[in-house]
């Protein structure tokens, strides 16, 4: 009898002891929860948003720098958008380098607002910091600030869908009058054939129903400089706030209209003018570069003995015999030399809007230029036609130093993309690739590094400035939205690949009932659950335990709790259960 009771008394006293060591861990890990959320304190924040102004749909980035403080005591930075104090949206950061951060855990925090989702308006839009918000109540105010607009894209001429057409959006540069500037555009691109614009020249004049016209009825700083690279002609302006203001609108082509009463004239991928009385007959000069890829035939003489005649390849100028267009059949064309260089030949003795203001182009430009054309429909629509179509596309920021490709900032926006159908040059190839690794969209587009300054022989002694080659340019290109998509791979012309741009923060799959990694369960319930890790930590009071920051999230204190309540009560049954049965064999 006493043997029973002995080893009834020590199953007793194992569980008891079981249950002191249980608790003792239950007591440690309250006491590292407790550490483990500090006390609000003074955080050190920069932040910005990019883009800093631009039309309402598009996808900015917020960004928040952590300085001087230990980053583990950072669980969560909600980012708080207001406009005119009213709270717009409040949205979570991430260093995890998955949302536009830059690595994980480096201290920069990130996610995309996108505004498509809040019919909050134009206006200013501050940027108000929460950092963890559950213990520390207060709010770093005005940490950032953006800029939303409505759309300024009006359509002087749209003849139908932007994939069938060519896009021309006009932008206006130093106008104090959008007025002015409409009447300027109306009569650079010339609708009437009065002005010896555009439309004025063939292969446009019969080609009017292929083109979409379109202005930007806004005021903007477009960086726009005269006595550019020390040519009194040269206008230089910021090629990506161009664009950027240009992606408003449908867009394959852009004018660019600087109100000046100086001569100017500048094209690269797009055409630069001022608004000269002859301002017309220069844009169909600059047009010819920008449209057509075509090259100067006006003699460059000795100003620029550095340029290198190499490079010199255009439709319009040929070695010498110009088989380019010996065999064509054109008639009222040649051989004559100098077409820019000397080494170059052309079609006609200066007779062509590429060499000198005569009102037209000659026939082997015309001749280019409709096949050019012929890419696109000329079909009229019998019936009124709609305003184009709402679509979404990246916005891409790219810079090429010494023909080494990187990115330097991405968007999304509502626009439209160019159809490209035709590409004046091919530097590089690109493909956007889902997340399942499928092909969505495959592209060519071209880093332009040549500049081509338009001089006014009307001046005596005037300088006949050859092409600028630049070692590093940016622009910014339209690629069409994927909200599937995973990156972008961009290819040299040798098939290697030189750039990916991960577009995984802008993607959005929401709802296909797989949990990505971009994705959790305060943004996308529907596919992420909080009992599961997501990459975010809510610690707030819900009753479920989140696992990735079990630690601090209360309810895992309480659950912790719980089991050692039932541990202890299921100890006790056991205890008593021993006890019984020894006294039952005795």
């Amino acid at each position: 009898m006493k043997k029973g009771i002995a080893i009834a008394n020590l199953v007793i006293v194992l569980i008891s002891i079981s249950i002191i060591i249980l608790g003792a861990i239950f007591l440690k890990d309250l006491s590292k929860v407790t550490s483990a959320l500090p006390s609000p304190r003074e955080y050190f924040l920069t932040g910005s948003v990019y883009p800093e102004k631009a039309q309402q749909g598009t996808m900015f980035n917020v960004k928040f720098i952590v300085e001087n403080v230990n980053r583990s005591d950072i669980y969560r930075i909600n980012a708080r958008i207001t406009k005119d104090n009213s709270l717009i949206a409040e949205i979570p950061l991430f260093d995890d380098g998955l949302h536009g951060d830059e690595k994980e855990n480096d201290g920069i925090f990130a996610n995309i607002f996108d505004s498509s989702q809040y019919a909050s308006g134009e206006g200013v839009y501050y940027v108000d910091a929460s950092v963890n918000p559950v213990e520390n109540k207060d709010v770093y105010s005005k940490i950032a600030s953006f800029q939303i607009f409505n759309n300024n894209c009006i359509s002087l001429k749209y003849n139908g869908n932007p994939s069938d057409k060519i896009d021309v959006v006009l932008v206006p540069s130093n106008y104090k009058s959008l007025e002015k500037f409409t009447n300027d555009a109306i009569k650079y691109i010339d609708f009437a054939g009065r002005n010896k614009g555009i439309l004025a020249l063939e292969p446009f004049k019969s080609n009017i129903d292929k083109f979409n016209f379109y202005i930007i009825n806004q005021s903007n700083d477009l960086g726009c400089e005269l006595n550019c690279q020390g040519i009194s002609s040269m206008i230089c302006c910021n090629d990506n706030k161009v664009s950027e203001v240009a992606s408003q609108c449908p867009t394959d082509q852009i004018i660019v209209l600087n109100d000046d009463s100086n001569f100017c004239g500048t094209a690269s991928y797009y055409a630069k003018v001022c608004t000269i009385a002859r301002g017309p007959e220069v844009l169909t000069h600059e047009w010819g570069h920008a449209f057509g890829g075509l090259g100067d035939q006006y003699d460059y003489g000795s100003t620029y003995p550095n340029y290198n005649p190499s490079e010199y390849n255009y439709p319009n100028c040929d070695n010498a015999g110009c088989l380019k267009w010996g065999n064509l059949g054109l008639t009222g064309v040649g051989c004559f030399k100098v077409c820019g260089v000397e080494t170059a030949y052309k079609p006609t003795d200066c007779n062509g809007e590429m060499c000198t203001y005569v009102g037209h182009y000659d026939p082997v430009e015309i001749l280019y230029m409709r096949k050019i054309l012929d890419n696109y429909s000329p079909l009229k629509p019998s019936a009124p036609l709609p305003a184009p179509p709402i679509e979404k596309s990246y916005i891409v920021n790219l810079n090429s130093n010494n023909s080494k490709l990187s990115l330097n900032n991405i968007y999304a926006t509502t626009t439209t993309a160019p159809d490209r159908k035709f590409v004046r040059k091919t530097d590089y190839q690109a493909r956007i690739i889902s997340f399942s690794g499928q092909i969505l969209y495959s592209f060519d587009f071209e880093m332009p590094k040549t500049e081509y300054p338009f001089w006014d022989y009307n001046l005596p002694n005037a300088s006949r400035p050859s092409p600028i080659v630049y070692s590093e340019v940016n622009r910014t290109i339209t690629v069409p939205y994927f909200a599937n998509a995973r990156i972008m791979h961009v290819y040299g012309l040798d098939g290697r690949k030189v750039l990916d741009i991960d577009l995984t923060q802008l993607s959005s799959r929401c709802g296909d009932g797989i949990c990505e990694e971009n994705e959790n369960a305060l943004q996308c319930l529907q596919d992420c659950s909080e009992q599961k890790k997501d990459g975010l930590c809510n610690y707030e009071k819900d009753n479920i335990c989140d696992p990735d920051c079990m630690n601090v999230d209360p309810d895992c204190k309480q659950l912790s709790s719980l089991m050692i309540l039932d541990i202890a009560a299921i100890a006790v049954f056991a205890s008593v259960l021993a006890v019984l049965l020894v006294r039952k064999k005795h």
